[in-house]
C-alpha cells in the first residue's frame, strides 16, 4: 500500500511477491490421532493444494488490481486472463465472480483509450466472439471502435451482475449493480439493448438490470436511484450475516460435506480478499469483510445519486446525498483507507454545489471546513476543486501568471495513467481553453477546446463533450464567426435536450439566443431570442445557478435595448393617429428601458454573487450608460463606481 501511495511500480510488485511467498505455507503439518499415515499425508497434500491454488488466485487478483491503480491497463488484463482461465479450469464459480469484476473495472478504465484493443475482454470472460474487434479510424464521423467498447462494458456488467446474482454474492452484485448505473448516468443514456431474460434475483431482491430494449433519456437517474435501494438492501442483508452467531461444529461438519452432483453450490464469501488457508472462507471475519464491501458500496450509491441529482437539475437533493454520505457512511478523515476517498468526494461535491449556488464565499467556507479532517495533505478530489476555483478566479482577476501556475497546480492532481481520473483531467482541459480565451488566444484556445471533446467523445462522456461543444460555439462568437457558431451551439442545444442535461442547458439556450439575435432580422430576431432567453431563465433560476442566471438577465437586457429602437411610427394616417403612434412608441421604448435597468441590475449583482468580476463590470458599466442616458445621475454615479469596484477585484467588490 505503500508503494501504491508513492507510485513506484518496482516496489510494489516486489513486495507483492515477498508477501504470496511467505503466506499459506505449512497448512497441515500433522495428522490428527488415529488417523493412518497414509490417509494423513493425502489429506495434508490436498490442503496444500487447495491452499496453493487458492493463494495464485489471489494473488493474480492483487496484481491486477494493483496494475489497475498505476493506470497499466494491459499489463492488468494480462493476470486477470491468466485468473479466468485457472477459475474455469478449476471450475470455481465464485473466484470467476470475482475475476470478472475485477475484469469490468478494468475496462470500464481503458474504455476509449486506443492502447488497449478492442477484443481484450473477449473469450477468456465465456462470451460470444465479437466481429470487427480491431481497432481502426472512424467511419462516417462515428468511431465504431469506442462504441465496441461501450457496448462490450455494459455486456461485462451485465454478465457479471447475473453470476453475482447466481453464486449469492452480495458484495459482488452491489459492485455491478453501481457500475451499470454510473455507465448509464456518464454516457448519459444506455445503448440499446434486446431484452434478455429475467435471471435470478439477488440477496435482497436486487434487479440484475436487464431493462427494456431502450431506455429512456433520463435512465441515468433512475438507475442511480434504483442502484442506491438494491445497495442498502445488500448492505443490510450482509450486516444480519456477519452479525449472526457462528454455526454449531456438526453443521459445519454437514456443510463441509461433499455437495451432491447438480445441488447448488454454498456461498463463499471472504474469497476476494485472499482465498489461503490463513484467509481462507472459514477464517474469522469474512462476513464482516463482505459486510463492509457492502457498507462501501451503500455509500457509493450516495456519491452517485448526487451527481445523478446535480446533472438533471436537483441541486438540493444533491447535497441532501452528499450529507447522507457524510453523516451515515463514514465521515472525516479517511484513515480507514477504503472510505476515505469516498469521503472526500462528498466534499468536493459540496464545494462544487456550494460555488454554483452560493458563490466562492460559500465555497471557500466548506472547504475550509472540509480541510479541518485532512490535517495533514488535501485528497486529490478537494485539491482539484481548490485548484480549479482558484484558477477561475485568477482569470476572472486578469492574472494571466497565476492562472497558469492554478492550472498546472489542477492537471497535476490526476493520475498520469490513460484512464485514470479523467474528469480531472477534461476540467482542466476545459479551464485551459477557458484561460486562453480570456487572454486572447482564440486560436489555441480552440485547439484545447476540441481536444477535450475528441477525449470526451472517445470516453463517451456526453456531459462534458456538450460543455466542449459549447465553448467551441463560444468561441467561434468570440472570434466574429456567428455562422461558425451556429452547428456547435445547436448540436448542443440538441444534445441537452435529449439527454436531459439541465447543468449546461441555460448555458446553451444563450448562446443560441445571442446567434439567432445576431444572424436574424431585426424585427424577428430579437423577440425570438427573447422567448428563448425567458424560456431558459426559469430552469436556471430552479438549478439555482447564479452565474447563469445573471448571464441570462443581463442578455434579456442587451437584446431588449437594442430592440426597442426597431420600435417606430407607421408611415401614413392622419396627423392624429401619427401623434397617439409616436406617443405609444415613446412609452414602449420607457417601459423597455425599466425593465432593462432592472435586469442589468439584477444581473450584475448575480454574477457578482457568482464570481464572475467580469460579466459584473460589463453588467455595470451598461447600467451606467443607461442611467446617463434616462438622465438619471445618481443612479448612473452608483452603477459607475460599482463597475470600477469590480474592475480592482473580489475584496474590494466584497468590500462595496
Amino acid at each position: 500500500m505503500e508503494a501504491l501511495k508513492s507510485r513506484d511500480p518496482a516496489a510494489c510488485i516486489r513486495a507483492l511477491h515477498h508477501y504470496f511467498d511467505s503466506a499459506g505455507g505449512g497448512a497441515a503439518a500433522g495428522g490428527a490421532a488415529g488417523v493412518p499415515p497414509g490417509a494423513a499425508a493425502a489429506a495434508a497434500a490436498a490442503a496444500a493444494g487447495e491452499a496453493s491454488k487458492g493463494r495464485c488466485q489471489s494473488a493474480l487478483l492483487t496484481l491486477s488490481a494493483a496494475h489497475a491503480e498505476l493506470g497499466h491497463t494491459a499489463e492488468s488484463l494480462r493476470a486477470l486472463h491468466e485468473a479466468l482461465r485457472l477459475a474455469q479450469q478449476q471450475g470455481d464459480t465464485w473466484a470467476l465472480a470475482h475475476s470478472l469484476a475485477a475484469l469490468c473495472r478494468v475496462v470500464m478504465m481503458s474504455e476509449g483509450v486506443s492502447e488497449v484493443p478492442a477484443a481484450a475482454a473477449d473469450g477468456d470472460a465465456g462470451g460470444e466472439d465479437s466481429s470487427g474487434g480491431g481497432a481502426g479510424p472512424p467511419a462516417g464521423g462515428l468511431d465504431l471502435a469506442a462504441v465496441q467498447e461501450q457496448l462490450q462494458a455494459l455486456e461485462l456488467l451485465r454478465r457479471c451482475l447475473k453470476i453475482a446474482c447466481q453464486q449469492q454474492c452480495p458484495h459482488i452484485a452491489a459492485f455491478a449493480r453501481l457500475a451499470i448505473a454510473r455507465f448509464d448516468l456518464q454516457h448519459a443514456s444506455a445503448p440499446p439493448q434486446p431484452r434478455a431474460p429475467a435471471p435470478q434475483a439477488a440477496p435482497g431482491g436486487a434487479d440484475p438490470g436487464g431493462g427494456p430494449e431502450a431506455a429512456p433519456a433520463c435512465a441515468g437517474a433512475l438507475r442511480a436511484q434504483a442502484a442506491l435501494r438494491d445497495a442498502c438492501v445488500l448492505q443490510h442483508a450482509a450486516a444480519l450475516a456477519a452479525a449472526a452467531p457462528p454455526a454449531a461444529p456438526a453443521a459445519a461438519a454437514a456443510a463441509a460435506a461433499p455437495q451432491l452432483p447438480g445441488a447448488p453450490q454454498r456461498g463463499r464469501v471472504g474469497e476476494l480478499y485472499n482465498p489461503s488457508s490463513v484467509f481462507g472462507s472459514d477464517a474469522r471475519g469474512s462476513l464482516r469483510a463482505s459486510a463492509r464491501a457492502c457498507a462501501q458500496a451503500a455509500g457509493a450509491a450516495h456519491l452517485l445519486q448526487a451527481a445523478a441529482w446535480r446533472q438533471y437539475g436537483a441541486p438540493g437533493l444533491a447535497v441532501a446525498h452528499a450529507l447522507a454520505h457524510l453523516t451515515c457512511c463514514g465521515a472525516g478523515g479517511g484513515g480507514d483507507g477504503s472510505g476515505g476517498g469516498d469521503a472526500a468526494t462528498a466534499w468536493a461535491q459540496l464545494v462544487t454545489l456550494a460555488l454554483e449556488q452560493q458563490g466562492p464565499t460559500a465555497a471557500d467556507a466548506v472547504l475550509s471546513e472540509a480541510a479541518e479532517q485532512y490535517a495533514l495533505q488535501l485528497p486529490k478530489q478537494l485539491a482539484a476543486v481548490n485548484a480549479g476555483m482558484m484558477q477561475a478566479r485568477a482569470v476572472e482577476e486578469g492574472d494571466a501568471a497565476a492562472a497558469e501556475l492554478w492550472l498546472s497546480e489542477l492537471a497535476s492532481t490526476a493520475e498520469p495513467g490513460p484512464g485514470l481520473d479523467r474528469e480531472i483531467k477534461l476540467d482542466a482541459a476545459l479551464a485551459r481553453a477557458a484561460a486562453l480565451a480570456a487572454g486572447g488566444a482564440l486560436a489555441a484556445a480552440h485547439d484545447a477546446a476540441a481536444g477535450a471533446f475528441r477525449d470526451a467523445a472517445r470516453a463517451g462522456m456526453q456531459a462534458a463533450a456538450t460543455s466542449a461543444l459549447l465553448q467551441l460555439g463560444e468561441l467561434h462568437l468570440a472570434a466574429g464567426d456567428p455562422s461558425g457558431a451556429l452547428p456547435f451551439a445547436l448540436s448542443a442545444s440538441l444534445h441537452c435536450q435529449r439527454l436531459c442535461l439541465a447543468r449546461p442547458a441555460p448555458r446553451a439556450a444563450l448562446l443560441v439566443a445571442r446567434l439567432w439575435h445576431a444572424l436574424a432580422p431585426p424585427p424577428g430576431g430579437a423577440r425570438q431570442a427573447l422567448m428563448l432567453l425567458r424560456g431558459a431563465l426559469l430552469p436556471a433560476l430552479a438549478g439555482r445557478d447564479r452565474e447563469a442566471v445573471g448571464q441570462l438577465q443581463v442578455a434579456m437586457a442587451e437584446v431588449a435595448l437594442s430592440d426597442r429602437m426597431d420600435v417606430g411610427v407607421a408611415a401614413g394616417g392622419s396627423e392624429s393617429e401619427q401623434r397617439r403612434g409616436a406617443k405609444g412608441a415613446a412609452a414602449a421604448r420607457e417601459r423597455a428601458a425599466r425593465e432593462a435597468a432592472a435586469r442589468l441590475e439584477a444581473g450584475a449583482r448575480a454574477l457578482e454573487v457568482a464570481g464572475a468580476w467580469r460579466g459584473a463590470q460589463a453588467a455595470w458599466s451598461l447600467l451606467a450608460v443607461l442611467r446617463h442616458a434616462r438622465e438619471e445621475g445618481g443612479l448612473r454615479d452608483a452603477a459607475a463606481a460599482r463597475a470600477l469596484t469590480c474592475q480592482r477585484g473580489p475584496l474590494s467588490c466584497a468590500a462595496g
